[in-house]
């Protein structure tokens, strides 16, 4: 089975707009590509901050509980906070520390900071993140 990302676009009011409570007015909506937390909308990254790491931009891996994460890898990711001290036990990655990195706005886990010999990435749950355009 072959996965396909989700698209988006969400159009919200702009601040500072000079319409009265309860109407609306048609406004030019600016878009961007990027990848968003799919439980607030915040952005996360940008497309343009793929990854490729052990050949790949996606991977699917198990913890050692058995949990399945399928995981897209970027060079950046500054709507993410990291929590935790960088930990080498049972890492996808070898030689590379990970800790768990959340959503900037809501503090869902989206995903893990791996740091190490080579230039630090992150590896972001694809389930938990909206892909496309959004204001």
């Amino acid at each position: 089975m072959q996965r396909r990302p989700l698209y988006c676009r969400i159009a919200l009011p702009s601040r500072g707009s000079n319409s009265a409570p309860g109407t609306h007015r048609p406004q030019a909506v600016r878009t961007r590509e990027g990848v968003y937390c799919n439980s607030c909308l915040h952005l996360i990254t940008s497309l343009e901050f793929k990854a490729v790491i052990n050949g790949q931009h996606q991977h699917t891996m198990f913890n050692p509980a058995g949990l399945l994460f399928e995981l897209c890898c970027f060079w950046q990711a500054p709507g993410m906070v990291n929590s935790g001290k960088p930990s080498t036990d049972f890492s996808w990655f070898s030689g590379y520390g990970w800790q768990a990195s959340l959503c900037g706005n809501c503090r869902r886990h989206l995903g893990w900071r791996f740091s190490g010999p080579q230039p630090t990435f992150f590896a972001l749950i694809t389930n938990r993140l909206l892909f496309g355009t959004a204001p």
